[in-house]
């Protein structure tokens, strides 16, 4: 999206919020920094207008992301009240953060399509679902809470503290702490002025990274204890079972991070990681180096994403979808390397 096209749509979004009073903000299925710091920075930047809000996800906010001002804001669905629901059914704005495909969201279609819905998606994903009414989609963002950031400046909106912080949080864990191919120059620019404002980086990068539970570790052991290699060493591959999760007393968003432990290893180009959910469904995370295009298998299999890192839902038994997806990454692997 170019930036005439950017401000094209920032306009619209603007025209929206000035017309509309409630809104319900979401995000995808088991939220990260991203997800969650999009979410709180838009929620607080609806609540400085005036408005009605409520953030709905289907997950519960992973606890690194509960030092966020408003992070104890956000509902998971099953729990929410008579009040809550009423509130759903008088919504005049559905918001989409960094997820641009219904299915992904994890909440009911009464609550994501009736028709007097306006729907908007924020994104830095390919689009997936283009009956939104509004989508701002921009794939060479770090992160949707730089496009949120933009947003803000082109509106004039003022950037209070806890807007900052979550905005920060949202580009520092989307950039792997800005080692990522998605960091540029902008990304470095943008944190330069949050930091200007006046957020405390060390203080963000402490309680987000720095105050991991115990049994978070225990279940980094359990899942880097199966820890394979394929391809002469160029693919890492490893995998979280629901048994793991039970006997470490721990959920799937607690695995967040453990992949960059195998993105370290010397030789590797791809990494997969398994991770068995509920119902015979296996989510996939992938990430590769430099020029390994995970989307293009990750679109295979129904999934998208970056071209370094892509993601994969699908149903199944774990190692039947493990052996599958390792044969499309050889075939990519060998396709790629050819050409």
């Amino acid at each position: 999206m170019n930036s005439d096209h950017l401000n094209e749509s920032f306009e619209q979004l603007k025209q929206v919020i000035d017309s509309k009073k409630r809104f319900i903000i979401s995000s995808h299925i088991n939220p990260d920094g991203d997800s969650i710091g999009s979410e709180i920075a838009f929620y607080n930047l609806l609540k400085n207008l005036g408005k009605d809000v409520l953030v709905i996800n289907s997950s519960m906010t992973p606890d690194n992301c509960l030092f966020l001002e408003g992070a104890n804001e956000i509902l998971e669905y099953p729990q929410l009240r008579a009040d809550e629901i009423e509130f759903i059914k008088k919504t005049d704005v559905l918001v989409l953060l960094d997820v641009s495909e219904y299915k992904r969201v994890g909440l009911p279609s009464k609550i994501l399509e009736p028709k007097s819905l306006f729907t908007v998606c924020i994104d830095h994903h390919i689009l997936s679902h283009p009956s939104m009414n509004l989508s701002i989609i921009k794939e060479d963002a770090c992160a949707t809470g730089e496009i949120i950031f933009k947003f803000m400046k082109y509106a004039g909106c003022k950037i209070t503290m806890n807007i900052a912080e979550a905005i920060y949080v949202s580009i520092l864990t989307d950039t792997g702490s800005f080692q990522y191919s998605n960091t540029t120059a902008e990304s470095h620019l943008i944190a330069a002025e949050l930091l200007s404002m006046g957020i405390n980086h060390s203080y963000i990068y402490e309680k987000y990274y720095c105050n991991q539970p115990m049994k978070k570790a225990k279940l980094f052991i359990s899942v880097i204890s199966t820890l394979q290699t394929e391809c002469d060493g160029k693919i890492a591959w490893m995998k979280m079972t629901k048994d793991m999760l039970a006997l470490t007393d721990t959920r799937t968003e607690d695995s967040e991070g453990i992949i960059n432990f195998a993105m370290n290893i010397k030789g590797v180009r791809v990494i997969l990681f398994f991770k068995e959910l509920t119902d015979e469904r296996i989510k996939v995370s992938l990430r590769s180096r430099k020029k390994f295009n995970v989307r293009n298998v990750a679109a295979s299999f129904g999934g998208g994403g970056h071209n370094n890192a892509s993601g994969i839902l699908l149903k199944g038994i774990l190692d039947e979808v493990i052996q599958k997806i390792l044969k499309r990454v050889e075939e990519e692997l060998k396709k790629q390397e050819c050409s």
